[in-house]
């Protein structure tokens, strides 16, 4: 049962939630405790979101993380010349546009100056629902938020705090990042 409540709460899956539920039942576990536990888990994990302030392009107004306390929120580390940023973005656009009327948003954080000029006609040609931001120096992700590889996506709370990092490569990857914003939307509610 701890393995799975682990796993399930690092990386869910629908085979893992369903392995979860079947042993919970066995072990007399209500849904209502495993939930609690599932939730537990993945605070346990949470660390504080770094706050940052951003300007938006095209004379966008600047945003922060902090306007978007109260939602769920995908930060995601791009930039229009990195191929796998490309691949990803369609998966990401899905998961935007499934959940955009729920309130979770995407930060667009383009992160590599010199790409700058590219950003808003590449995200408009696409018809993609992020809100595109700016660096206010060339690898500003790497120096403040870590970032390491390209795209980098973290999945914030409505608590503000970091819960996720997930990729959207595959459609099991996909699927993991749908059920990190399912958790997170049912706690937002409930707290």
């Amino acid at each position: 049962y701890s393995y799975l409540l682990d796993a399930y709460a690092h990386y869910p899956t629908d085979e893992v939630r369903d392995s979860l539920k079947t042993y919970s039942v066995k072990l007399g576990k209500t849904s209502a405790e495993v939930d609690g536990a599932v939730w537990a888990a993945m605070q346990k994990s949470a660390t504080p979101a770094i706050p940052f302030t951003l300007p938006g392009f095209d004379g966008a107004k600047a945003v922060s993380l902090a306007d978007y306390r109260g939602h769920v929120v995908l930060v995601d580390f791009w930039f229009p010349g990195c191929g796998p940023c490309r691949e990803s973005m369609p998966r990401l656009e899905e998961l935007a546009r499934k959940y955009g009327s729920r309130g979770v948003v995407v930060l667009a954080i383009n992160n590599v100056k010199g790409q700058a000029p590219f950003v808003p006609l590449y995200l408009r040609s696409h018809a993609y629902d992020f809100i595109p931001l700016e660096v206010p120096y060339d690898h500003w992700g790497e120096q403040v938020y870590h970032v390491r590889g390209y795209p980098t996506t973290f999945v914030i709370g409505a608590d503000g705090r970091q819960y996720f990092k997930p990729r959207f490569v595959t459609d099991l990857q996909e699927r993991a990042a749908e059920l990190e914003i399912n958790e997170l939307l049912q706690h937002s509610r409930s707290e």
